[in-house]
């Protein structure tokens, strides 16, 4: 076998120097694909992070609103708390109660009186009857005058009763509703008003 030929140092340097273009093309067209791989991925890393912020921001605004909810409802219920003591205290003060206690003291004094009117006006009759029977007596009269207001005082002293009931069922009414209106507000056993999102 007969030893090949040395190759032309011209024909080696031209394949050499075709082999180191193809070489940086092929170098090229790597980058170039690394160069888009990399841009796409950091598209959608892009887009994954501006879907997290608007989330982000959507759940920020949640929580703000959660928070302003919260505490309205934390005055509300310090407004409900502060409007029940007062109503308790109201309902619980002495002022009804004494006034109707009074009321009743009046009406008792009233009626008492207007008993001691009608034995004074019985006496007066039977008075009468004995002097009519004794012709032109001159007690007869002045007998008729005390009874006439006997009758007067114990009409007053009636019409001062049925005023004073009237007044004194008026009040009751209004204790009534004052403790219809506590039992609504006042929270049910077990509940606390405290902290309405406790159990949420």
């Amino acid at each position: 076998m007969s030893p090949k030929p040395p190759k032309d140092p011209v024909l080696l340097q031209q394949q050499v120097i075709y082999f180191k273009s193809e070489l940086a093309k092929f170098k090229n067209k790597v980058k170039h694909y690394q160069n888009d791989y990399h841009y796409s991925l950091i598209e959608e890393l892009k887009e994954k992070n501006s879907k997290l912020i608007e989330e982000t921001r959507m759940k920020e605004n949640q929580i703000d609103r959660l928070k302003i909810e919260e505490e309205q409802l934390a005055n509300e219920n310090s407004e409900l708390k502060k409007e029940l003591s007062e109503m308790n205290q109201q309902f619980h003060s002495s002022d009804l109660h004494h006034e109707i206690d009074e009321l009743n003291k009046e009406n008792e004094h009233l009626k008492l009186l207007n008993e001691q009117l009608k034995k004074k006006l019985t006496m007066l009759e039977q008075l009468k009857n004995t002097e009519s029977s004794t012709s032109q007596s001159p007690h007869l009269q002045q007998i008729e005058k005390q009874m006439d207001d006997v009758l007067e005082k114990s009409f007053a002293y009636e019409e001062q009763l049925d005023s004073k009931m009237i007044l004194i069922q008026f009040l009751e009414g209004k204790l009534d509703e004052l403790s219809e209106e506590i039992s609504q507000l006042a929270p049910s056993e077990g509940e606390d008003i405290s902290n309405p999102n406790e159990n949420s």
